[in-house]
């Protein structure tokens, strides 16, 4: 009879204890030193489909990490692909700074998983006709109807650098963003 007596004040403890740790938690601000003049906005998301076939998505990874989102045009392979391949030449550095690299394609998932490309690096399908994910990131040439290559940069917080329209504006210079 004697430990139900303690089980409510241990529980009002614990409670407690959990209030006072989330209400002392920080969070991950997003930068602000960019010299584009922007906003930051919360990343859209989107599904495509992982190498394997399976549905890949994108809220998954928000907010755990930071994520380098690279989209190309993937017939050619991303072993043809000049941007992609400065991505691996430099996988160290972007693995040491915690960055997670997602690469969106328009290439079949059969196709992706033959390539060469670490397996830390998620090689996605964004497939035709919809290239949804395309084009909620405005990568994708209308005119052409092509995929465009860009790298977008998403901090752990889940926040892109975007117009004040909502629109993500993609890193400019990815070979001084590296070395940088």
């Amino acid at each position: 009879m004697r430990p139900r007596v303690l089980l409510l004040p241990l529980a009002a403890g614990i409670i407690y204890w959990a209030c006072e740790y989330k209400l002392g938690m920080t969070y991950v601000k997003p930068r602000t030193d960019q010299k584009v003049v922007g906003l930051w906005r919360l990343a859209p998301s989107f599904e495509a489909l992982d190498i394997q076939g399976r549905v890949f998505r994108l809220q998954r990874y928000i907010g755990r990490q930071a994520i380098l989102l690279v989209f190309f045009d993937g017939q050619a392979g991303p072993e043809k692909d000049s941007q992609l391949q400065l991505l691996i030449a430099n996988k160290d550095r972007i693995d040491s700074k915690g960055l997670l690299v997602i690469a969106v394609s328009n290439a079949l998932p059969q196709k992706n998983r033959q390539s060469v490309v670490p397996k830390s690096i998620k090689l996605v399908t964004d497939l035709d006709p919809l290239w949804a994910a395309h084009r909620i990131w405005n990568s994708f040439d209308e005119e052409t109807e092509r995929p465009l290559f860009q790298v977008f940069a998403i901090d752990r917080a889940g926040n892109t650098f975007a117009t004040s329209e909502g629109t993500p504006i993609p890193l400019e210079n990815l070979e001084e963003w590296i070395h940088r």
